[in-house]
């Protein structure tokens, strides 16, 4: 049985050899005890037991040993810890008969142990010690993680033969790979127990390895300082992609930010609890939280989803969306969120008949489309709200409210692995034809450039532009849970789960439907209802909502772009453009710069990002360097097309740079220059993933005039040059995954590798370009045009 996988484990350990056997016990057996005793010391303190401090001294028993007089270190995992450490350089400088991973888990038995010590009563006197316990624990696991991450390392980079290697990789990827799990990284975790348990380690992977085992510890919550480096390899740096940069959008407080984005780790335990149907352990994460601890305000201590549902934190409701779920169901969206997830939780109400894979997604669902989107409103308008007064309290606040949208857990992979409205929209956009080469989908991608140019606004205190800009992202947030109720109601059939969640999914679009049209919501409403929806004869679900939201989106005061919705079905069909586009004909090939290259597919919108170099370079010239800014950072002339041809977005050079990180992480040209400009990870102070971004912003901010008057060739040179060469490997890439498709098992979506030549094209060459010119057209044809008049006479 699988609750007996350390017995499983160590048993085949000893059928090798006794070394390894008893090296299971310790990495296996004893560390999962040891965690069970620090688990059993925070529950029995939570119920004011008296003995609660026996479990601490139980817990510190089974990490220290049994010291002997031939063994004065104990045979535990002190000992391990401390053998495997010495080989890390991690001694600290302060003890060095204590390596810095002991040093920490000692001195954390010991904080502990002190809470006891004056009272043992302390647990049912004091409410407050509880909580001081939790994070003492919580810490202590984070250290004890990290060294089993260091066993993973050294049982890699050994010195062993090939056969014992393979053996001790295997065996502490059983004891650390299940920790990467908590991360919500599904598809990371299949790849790293497929290379190293599945198909069984090989060296050549070492340094492949290494490097996704790094992308976890930020999530685990240690360090690559406190992990050291192993003899006389260099050691890690801490990848700042989860920090200061969130799919493009920098926070200001990165590590603020990032603690709260740390909540849906939580979502991530719930989910997998009840997979488990462990809803007992669910529900105490849910109400008391385990990955977000507010460290600046003690009166909160760990902030859980529940928190957030009760207005724990900011208590802010003075904004449209809240009124709107408070008139419809007379009650808050909080609580509403809150008696859903207690009623899958508990089984109970219209939850009673349901199936533990049905509550599951109920209760998923509730997180991602009402806890995530109401609570991320919640401290966008609280920082509109506080923009004149505090800038610094509302520039937190937003940030919060991007952290809450996106969360921790994305990776820019093109699976779902959030779990909040960010992951929705990524998740729904294959249904949908709204998926975007950048964040998953066209709403992600508008959202992070509203979300950075909401910050902008903030910090400069133009406080009625922000309210401008949150208006709009309220109407994006909007499109992914409509995406998200029309596609649980055309598989109603087909999915068992489909049912629970496109009724918690229409909980958070009725009170938006019916502020427009009451009729609508009603007709939804009975539809979307849980366990059945009443249908009206001779139509289906499906038919029913696409007949609501058609009347919804006609109203002239809708304030949803219908085209985000869907280009794959026809319910815009009947919408009329508020703006009265006309629309482009993608398929259409297309003539760049009079015949100098014939695309075989639309890219007059890529090659239009000349006119933005243009607009900066005229803007520098008349010293007007803020134009200039806005154009680089938000665009002006660069339009996203839906697949429909519809306008809806502006792509900006910035975002080349700001994307880079995830966008361009598997090209090797991208990587050559992150490592040749890195100086610990950083450029010119910030990270080096957006080193194109940092130069040219340092050209805008300088006082001197003969830097400012190189910014547009700055972004040509770095942004445009970069972004060819991406599109070239895109190209390569999809050719090369065309050809392999039909050796795989499994579908392959392949993309058309002409489309990403003619992108690059287009970008090269540009809009207005004439042949052999240096003087017409911004682009890299005309600076390499500009740069070869040099060499004509060498």
């Amino acid at each position: 049985p699988a609750h007996h996988y350390a017995d499983t484990i160590t048993s085949d350990a000893f059928k090798t050899s006794v070394e390894l056997g008893c090296q299971s016990i310790k990495i296996l057996n004893i560390w999962m005890w040891f965690a069970h005793k620090l688990n059993e010391a925070v529950k029995g303190c939570d119920k004011g037991r008296s003995d609660a401090y026996t479990s601490i001294d139980e817990a510190a028993a089974l990490w220290l040993g049994n010291p002997t007089p031939s063994n004065d270190v104990g045979g535990l995992l002190f000992e391990m810890t401390e053998s495997i450490g010495r080989m890390f350089n991690s001694v600290d400088e302060d003890n060095s008969e204590m390596v810095h991973l002991n040093r920490q888990i000692i001195n954390r038995l010991l904080f502990a142990q002190e809470i006891f010590s004056d009272d043992k009563n302390r647990c049912a006197s004091d409410p407050d010690t509880v909580d001081d316990l939790r994070i003492i624990v919580k810490e202590i696991f984070s250290f004890t993680s990290a060294v089993l991450a260091q066993g993973l390392i050294h049982s890699m980079l050994d010195q062993r033969d090939e056969k014992e290697k393979r053996e001790y990789v295997e065996l502490f990827s059983f004891a650390f790979l299940p920790l990467l799990n908590t991360c919500g990284r599904g598809e990371e975790f299949d790849i790293l127990y497929d290379m190293l348990v599945i198909k069984k380690f090989d060296e050549a992977d070492t340094d492949d390895v290494l490097n996704a085992i790094q992308n976890f510890y930020n999530c685990l919550g240690f360090t690559c300082d406190d992990i050291g480096n192993y003899g006389l390899r260099p050691g890690c740096t801490d990848s700042d992609l989860s920090l200061d940069n969130m799919m493009g959008y920098s926070p200001v407080n990165s590590t603020k930010t990032n603690m709260l984005a740390k909540l849906d780790l939580d979502a991530v335990a719930i989910v997998q609890l009840m997979s488990i149907e462990n809803y007992d352990l669910a529900r105490d994460i849910y109400v008391n939280g385990y990955s977000y601890y507010d460290y600046d305000n003690a009166e909160y201590g760990f902030v859980s989803l529940y928190d957030l549902t009760q207005s724990a934190t900011i208590g802010y409701d003075d904004f449209t969306t809240y009124k709107l779920f408070q008139d419809y169901f007379q009650q808050s969206p909080g609580d509403l969120a809150d008696e859903t997830i207690t009623n899958a939780l508990d089984q109970q109400s219209n939850f009673v008949n349901a199936s533990g894979p049905q509550r599951l997604e109920a209760v998923k669902t509730v997180i991602s489309n009402i806890i995530s989107y109401v609570s991320s409103l919640e401290a966008f308008h609280f920082a509109v709200d506080q923009c004149n007064s505090n800038s610094e309290t509302a520039i937190t606040a937003w940030d919060g409210g991007v952290a809450l949208i996106i969360g921790s857990i994305e990776s820019g992979s093109p699976n779902n692995d959030g779990y909040f409205l960010y992951a929705t929209s990524k998740a729904m956009c294959d249904d949908f034809a709204t998926c975007a080469e950048e964040n998953g989908s066209y709403a992600n991608n508008q959202l992070i450039q509203r979300f950075t140019q909401g910050q902008k606004q903030i910090t400069e205190k133009s406080c009625s532009n922000v309210q401008q800009t949150l208006e709009a992202i309220e109407s994006l947030l909007a499109i992914p849970l409509i995406q998200s109720m029309l596609y649980y109601a055309d598989k109603d059939s087909q999915i068992e789960t489909a049912g629970a969640a496109g009724y918690v999914s229409s909980l958070a679009v009725l009170p938006i439907i019916d502020s427009l049209d009451t009729e609508s919501s009603n007709m939804v409403e009975n539809a979307m209802s849980f366990p059945s929806g009443s249908q009206t004869s001779g139509q289906s679900k499906i038919e029913i909502i696409y007949g609501a939201l058609k009347s919804v989106l006609t109203d002239p005061s809708s304030f949803i772009d219908c085209e985000l919705i869907s280009n794959a079905h026809p319910l815009c069909d009947d919408v009329q453009d508020p703006n009265n586009a006309i629309p482009v004909d993608v398929d259409e090939p297309t003539t760049i710069s009079h015949g100098l290259y014939i695309a075989k597919n639309y890219v007059d919108d890529r090659s239009a990002i000349a006119k933005d170099v243009e607009e900066i370079q005229d803007f520098v010239d008349s010293k007007d360097i803020e134009g200039a800014k806005l154009v680089y950072k938000h665009g002006s002339n660069s339009k996203i097309y839906s697949k429909n041809g519809m306008p809806i977005g502006i792509r900006s050079i910035s975002s080349f740079s700001l994307q880079a990180g995830s966008e361009m992480q598997k090209d090797p040209t991208y990587n050559m220059f992150v490592y040749g400009l890195s100086d610990e990870n950083d450029f010119l102070g910030k990270s080096v993933l957006n080193y194109a971004d940092t130069f040219v912003n340092s050209l805008f901010e300088s006082s001197e005039r003969r830097w400012t008057s190189l910014a547009s060739e700055a972004v040509v040179a770095l942004h445009i040059w970069m972004q060819v060469a991406h599109k070239l490997h895109a190209a390569y890439d999809a050719c090369k995954l065309s050809k392999n498709a039909s050796e795989r098992r499994s579908v392959i979506e392949s993309s058309d590798a002409s489309l990403f030549l003619d992108e690059a094209a287009a970008y090269w060459i540009g809009d207005n370009q004439s042949t052999g010119s240096s003087s017409q057209g911004h682009l890299l044809y005309a600076l390499t045009e500009k740069i070869g008049e040099q060499f004509e006479n060498i």
